[in-house]
């Protein structure tokens, strides 16, 4: 496409520096073998070197040229899917790699919450298991305090009682 391009404006070039003068020099010889040799073309090499464009961009190609080209772009591209194949490969490798250590860790973080799981469990037997014996020791306290009031009520009446008995017997004596 940009050799069609520069064409176009070559072709272009040419028509406007013909309306200037062209030079071009045909050399005698015999007619046969006669050349024909591009001397001036006003502009041309400059509007090539304002766009960018070089020698080697309107260079002809021979059949050998291009054939050495493929060749080489070949060469190239089998190089290019070796190194892609090889790193293919190792990264393949390096993910399976990381891939097993994740799994690893993962498969000991489970073990570990396992453990956890089953430590928390028995921690909370063990703290049901406290609470039962607190409730427990808390009945018997109610128990012994009602005993408790129980013993001191006997005892005041008791008390009374010997109280009553002694002052009757200071009164008959």
């Amino acid at each position: 496409a940009r050799i069609d391009q520069l064409s176009a404006e070559v072709r272009a070039l040419m028509a406007a520096a013909s309306r200037q003068g062209t030079v071009v020099v045909r050399e005698g010889g015999s007619g046969t073998t006669g050349k024909l040799m591009l001397l001036v073309i006003p502009g041309v090499g400059i509007y090539m070197y304002i766009k960018g464009y070089g020698f080697s961009d309107v260079a002809w190609v021979s059949r050998a040229r291009f054939t050495q080209a493929v060749t080489a772009i070949g060469i190239a591209q089998d190089t290019l899917s070796k190194s892609l194949a090889a790193f293919r490969e190792a990264v393949g490798k390096r993910l399976m790699e990381f891939q097993e250590q994740v799994e690893e860790r993962l498969g000991g973080l489970a073990r570990g919450q396992e453990r956890l799981e089953g430590q928390v469990s028995e921690v909370h037997t063990s703290v049901g298991t406290m609470q039962g014996r607190i409730e427990d020791v808390g009945m018997d306290m109610r128990g012994l305090s009602r005993k408790l009031d129980d013993t001191q009520a006997q005892l005041a009446y008791t008390s009374r009682g010997i109280h009553l008995l002694c002052s009757v017997v200071s009164e008959n004596m």
